[in-house]
């Protein structure tokens, strides 16, 4: 079987755990091409695997140069929605970090050209494969929790001024999106997993730490 050529772009902090699974996968994807916008980042990423391989400074050169099969994206949130609109438009599936997009229009824009291309679109929410999460969704799918009426989830996380300074991008309304977006996205993603569609949603928002 021919393996699919895969690229990663993006090659922070989570980029690691893609090449990780990439390269487990070594009988059915080909890594192909690494990017970053600090292409230094990417370099060092390669070394990391001792992969030999061409590495790029953007998403648009890179997908100009090799025709993917599967393209990764581990960028800041606010550059997911365009880049996977590239990968999606030069032909490949994709693989996004969440949350996919940043707003609902751009959101609708990707899945309405994957839909249209006849490729697969895919965003990573891998709460789901907790032991935890998988058993609660499978009593519920063999009736055995009865009825479900609500679910609640609360978000106990802590992110310190350490983690916001590490990059600049976050806690940035125009890359990070906000807590909702970046950390409590993945408990969103399991009400909605489990429970369905909403029929109605509310929020408020507060400032209680950071300035």
């Amino acid at each position: 079987m021919e393996k699919l050529r895969y690229g990663l772009v993006g090659c922070g902090r989570i980029a690691p755990n893609h090449i990780a699974a990439a390269l487990s996968a070594e009988d059915e994807l080909a890594v192909t091409a690494l990017c970053d916008r600090d292409i230094s980042a990417a370099r060092a990423l390669a070394k990391k695997f001792s992969l030999e391989l061409p590495v790029y400074e953007s998403a648009e050169e890179m997908l100009r140069h090799h025709k993917l099969d599967l393209t990764a994206v581990a960028t800041p949130s606010g550059s997911h929605g365009e880049i996977a609109l590239q990968a999606l438009r030069a032909g490949s599936h994709v693989l996004v970090e969440k949350p996919m997009a940043l707003s609902l229009a751009q959101a609708g824009l990707l899945i309405g050209e994957a839909k249209r291309l006849g490729l697969c679109l895919g965003v990573c929410h891998q709460n789901r494969f907790n032991k935890a999460a998988a058993l609660i969704k499978t009593l519920a799918e063999n009736g055995r929790l009865g009825q479900l009426s609500h679910g609640a989830a609360v978000v106990r996380w802590s992110r310190d001024k350490a983690y916001y300074d590490a990059a600049p991008w976050r806690g940035t309304w125009e890359q990070d999106g906000g807590a909702m977006m970046n950390q409590c996205i993945h408990d969103v993603d399991l009400l909605l997993w489990m429970l369905g569609k909403p029929k109605k949603i509310w929020g408020w928002t507060a400032n209680r730490t950071h300035r």
